[in-house]
């Protein structure tokens, strides 16, 4: 994935964090998930921009389209 190489280094930790801790996403705000991630939420934030969301709420909802997509 393309977007993967304009990420910093911070960002790519997120990344590998939500991938593997996918049910915290769906579980956690913003400054949890930072805390859970050490990361901060501004770079939650940043993310969520890079991904194309408005805000982590919007990356929430979607992940959560997803699961139910996946299981039905």
């Amino acid at each position: 994935m393309k977007i993967l190489d304009h990420l910093t280094i911070q960002e790519k930790v997120l990344v590998d964090y939500i991938i593997n801790n996918q049910e915290d996403i769906l579980k956690k705000n913003i400054n949890e998930l930072a805390k859970l991630s050490y990361t901060s939420s501004a770079t939650i934030s940043r993310l969520c921009k890079k991904l194309g969301f408005n805000e982590y709420k919007n990356l929430n909802i979607n992940m959560q389209l997803n699961i139910l997509i996946y299981l039905n």
